[in-house]
């Protein structure tokens, strides 16, 4: 039966079946039905030189298009991040110097924009993307390990200033930002929130394979309602594969819920080595603010991980309360215990749990931990750690040579109580050990423009 507010499409006899809301009268709502699944496309080809190129759109609305379902019936719906779909209401394909300026992409069937076979130099701002069937902006390919043609390789795309909202309706997988194999991209001063999956997926390969991603900056961007209950196994920003030169900088991550496991905050998956993790903000997870699957040589640096597991997992498979977990494979098996990272100058901030957890024995064999400070709001400094998977104390931890110079301390923020973890007292031992506040004034949308697309998101969900 279906519910108010939802509708039912049956193919075979094509037919639409809605069901109105109380005190709806269904003979007067607007009703629009598109036809068509692209409203712009371009099929440049990059490899000979011959771009789309030079073109712009200010303030322009693309709106309405169909559900593209050709290739989910006739195979699988169940790729991770919709990647099996192949159109999208804007498919960009050899097109090089294209802005996005002050566009509004909405009612889309799939994910509202796609940039890849190669385009570069394509920048979106000042934007609003919403209510999509799938995710909001995708740029390049599903291709796992390197891209052979150099020119294939789409690069040099810039999102910033945009707000990204509401999607996942039909494909509940689509990513804020879905970024495959792609490098030297920015996505800054965005702001992401409501999709059933992950805000920012960035990589496409699993493990150790070489890759073309890399040097891509993802910065002073928002990212919220994540998951809702709906899928698992997803963060606000996820990663995947080698990513030299990669940065997540100044990036505020809240309120991930997953239906079962895996509600993170920062997750670096499969193989994802030598990104630089700093001066993030990460609260109210149903799972850890950081987890690494496996992955080598990240550097975590300067963050904050404020109360994981607001929504408890007790009773799902799994479930192990905490805050930092590294869960790399047995060896024999993607490198085993080679997994490595560095966990400096941080806080990490819970009510109660675990700090560090792991699901092997070795799990934090590889890894550097120091100069943080850890604090339990209700066990103060009983608070235990993982060098193996059974938790042992402090002074036990230190003795395997991690946190040699960290501190179980209240680092004294000055108002914790409204999620403001930006301001630190003077005598913070967080400071005094070189921990740097984490400002977030110019995290998000900045600008008059900007400004602007706030007031048109509150009236959409007004």
């Amino acid at each position: 039966m279906l519910q108010p507010g939802t509708f039912y499409y049956d193919r075979n006899s094509s037919t639409l079946t809605y069901h109105s809301l109380p005190n709806e009268d269904p003979t007067k709502l607007p009703v629009v039905i598109p036809t068509i699944t692209q409203i712009l496309a371009t099929n440049g080809n990059a490899s000979s030189g011959a771009y789309v190129q030079y073109i712009n759109f200010i303030d322009i609305n693309f709106m309405y298009s169909a559900v593209d379902t050709t290739v989910c019936f006739a195979g699988s719906c169940d790729d991770q991040s919709a990647s099996f779909l192949t159109s999208a209401t804007i498919n960009l394909k050899g097109a090089r110097y294209w802005s996005f300026d002050g566009v509004t992409l909405a009612h889309t069937g799939g994910y509202a924009l796609w940039i890849s076979g190669g385009s570069s130099y394509v920048t979106v701002n000042n934007s609003h993307v919403y209510d999509s069937a799938a995710g909001g902006i995708r740029v390049a390919e599903a291709i796992h390990g390197a891209i052979s043609d150099p020119n294939q390789m789409t690069s040099q795309v810039t999102i910033t200033n945009t707000i990204l909202e509401d999607g996942g309706h039909f494909y509940q997988m689509g990513c804020g930002v879905l970024l495959q194999e792609s490098g030297n991209n920015t996505l800054s001063h965005n702001l992401i929130h409501d999709f059933n999956y992950t805000g920012i997926s960035i990589g496409w390969t699993w493990g150790y394979a070489d890759t073309s991603t890399y040097s891509n900056y993802l910065g002073f961007n928002e990212i919220y309602n994540i998951g809702k209950g709906v899928l698992s196994d997803m963060g606000c920003i996820y990663s995947l594969g080698k990513q030299a030169g990669s940065m997540l900088d100044n990036n505020v991550c809240h309120s991930v819920v997953s239906y079962n496991y895996g509600a993170w905050g920062y997750y670096t998956d499969e193989g994802s080595s030598n990104i630089t993790i700093q001066n993030n903000i990460v609260y109210h997870t149903k799972s850890a603010g950081i987890h690494q699957h496996y992955g080598e040589n990240n550097l975590f640096q300067n963050n904050v991980i404020a109360f994981p597991h607001q929504v408890s997992c007790a009773g799902q498979a799994g479930c192990v309360e905490l805050a930092v977990r590294s869960s790399q494979h047995p060896p024999g098996r993607d490198k085993g215990s080679f997994s490595s990272f560095t966990f400096m100058k941080n806080i990490v901030y819970i009510q109660n749990g675990t700090a560090l957890g792991t699901t092997m024995p070795t799990g934090f064999q590889n890894m550097t931990v120091d100069y943080n400070v850890y604090w339990s709001t209700t066990d103060k400094a009983n608070i235990t750690f993982p060098p193996t998977q059974k938790p042992v104390t402090f002074q036990q931890w230190q003795a395997e040579g991690k946190d040699q110079h960290s501190m179980l301390a209240d680092p004294q923020f000055t108002n914790p109580e409204s999620f403001d973890f930006t301001k630190l007292s003077q005598e913070s031992p967080a400071i005094k050990l070189g921990f740097q506040p984490i400002s977030t004034a110019t995290v998000g949308p900045q600008g008059p423009k900007a400004e602007k697309i706030a007031k048109a998101e509150d009236r959409k969900s007004g």
